[in-house]
């Protein structure tokens, strides 16, 4: 059960960590119009 747990816990930290990297990426791009042209 503890193990459980943890891997749940894991799980989440991941996807918590990915939004926050997409939302970082996506206000980062948003403040760079010369990115923008580029991509």
């Amino acid at each position: 059960m503890i193990y459980l747990a943890f891997i749940l816990q894991i799980k989440y930290n991941f996807s918590t960590v990915k939004k926050n990297v997409l939302l970082k990426t996506a206000e980062f791009i948003s403040t760079m119009p010369q990115t923008n042209k580029v991509i």
